[in-house]
């Protein structure tokens, strides 16, 4: 049962591996919220909430995302809608 979605920006791109090395997911995010799918460390699988804020294009997107960065929290957290 999702209770949170993240929330990040254009300097916090999603990527398709756990890696900031790894190609970015080129998206508008000022208007997108993910929720988890799973945690690896510092990073966080996400998929957009097609049922909240919405997917670009009505087309689910998927992809890691850094939450935090030597204990600074890199995103928003927020409760789901």
């Amino acid at each position: 049962m999702q209770k949170c979605s993240f929330l990040t920006s254009n300097n916090n791109p999603l990527r398709l591996n756990p890696d900031n090395n790894s190609p970015k997911i080129e998206m508008d995010y000022s208007h997108s919220a993910f929720i988890y799918e799973k945690l690896e460390g510092d990073w966080v699988y996400v998929s957009c909430d097609i049922n909240c804020e919405g997917c670009p294009s009505g087309k689910v997107v998927s992809g890691w995302l850094r939450w935090r960065k030597d204990d600074k929290l890199l995103v928003d957290i927020r409760y789901l809608c």
